[in-house]
């Protein structure tokens, strides 16, 4: 009987070696350079850029949405104000966009937020586009997460995941995707705008849209991190609006259901003393006007957006 009992806890020792051990393996060794190379070369575009400027500046962020919908040179030509497009990728979810934002901003900025609907719901899950990018390219902030977010990012990592990074971190070279087959950072102009975006791909004409999932209203972590941010603004001088992302006008939005969810969103934001600019409604638009998803403006769907975004800041925007 107690060979067996020590058997036992012997193979719960191994068990648990095995399973640190695994952890830390895909702690060290794991990488998706090739897939997440345009993300870290467009941050460090816009980053560079917006550290470039010595005068108070417009910042726009959020994830593809703004990438896509916001001309940022538009608005810096027409508000003689330099502005910039920090937004990239709507996975890296709004607690990383925004400490990527924070580095760049300075007493005085002004900062508009138009975040998809997804992270405004975001419940503090990982997705695995920020799992494969902090382990990649920062760690550092990975390490700044609950121990239980780590985990979990690192345990959904497959021995079959992590030997295929391997094999491709040795055996492959890592290079820009071509335009047109892949995003590319190359296809950013200064500011920081995707201009790649010219018509309508099939893909975007032919998909049924569905609308972002909704349950009871609740102070999500996409919520917390706004409003955490909307307080670090106010302690730095930094003007910030939060605002609605551009996606395709379902009917779904017109519906009691939607009608009520954004009441309540813009509800929270005044009880917690968040300036926003606009209302979810002003940036629906057709499908038409999408380049290749419901969350990617064309390149006139873009043009109408930025003249709406526009309007909205000579209307709404009181600089400190």
């Amino acid at each position: 009987m107690r060979r067996y009992k020590k058997f036992l806890i012997q193979i719960v020792i191994v068990t648990l070696i095995i399973f640190i051990a695994f952890g830390l393996l895909n702690l060290s060794l794991y990488k998706s350079e090739q897939s997440m190379l345009w993300i870290n070369n467009s941050l460090r575009i816009k980053e560079n850029y917006a550290k470039s400027i010595n005068e108070n500046k417009i910042v726009f962020t959020a994830g593809s949405n703004v990438l896509f919908g916001i001309n940022t040179e538009t608005i810096q030509k027409e508000l003689k104000i330099p502005t910039v497009n920090m937004a990239v990728h709507a996975g890296l979810k709004a607690d990383y966009i925004i400490y990527r934002t924070k580095k760049i901003l300075k007493s005085g900025d002004l900062i508009i937020m138009p975040l998809e609907y997804h992270n405004f719901t975001w419940d503090g899950s990982f997705s695995e586009v920020k799992r494969d990018y902090l382990l990649t390219y920062d760690k550092d902030f990975f390490h700044t997460l609950p121990i239980l977010s780590q985990l979990k990012m690192l345990y959904s990592i497959t021995p079959n995941m992590l030997l295929n990074s391997l094999y491709k971190q040795y055996f492959k070279k890592v290079k820009k995707s071509k335009i047109g087959e892949n995003y590319n950072s190359d296809t950013l102009n200064k500011h920081g705008d995707e201009t790649y975006k010219k018509g309508s791909k099939n893909k975007v004409l032919t998909k049924n849209y569905k609308a972002f999932k909704i349950d009871k209203f609740y102070k999500t972590q996409g919520l917390k991190s706004i409003n955490q941010f909307a307080k670090w603004c106010k302690k730095n001088n930094i003007n910030f609006y939060i605002s609605f992302p551009n996606t395709i006008n379902l009917k779904d939005y017109h519906t009691e259901k939607y009608k009520i969810y954004f009441q309540n969103l813009i509800h929270y934001f005044k009880k917690n003393n968040i300036d926003f600019i606009g209302k979810p409604t002003d940036s629906l638009y057709p499908k038409e006007y999408f380049y290749d998803s419901n969350y990617h403006l064309n390149l006139y769907g873009s043009q109408i957006r930025t003249k709406k975004i526009i309007e909205l800041i000579k209307r709404t925007v009181k600089y400190k």
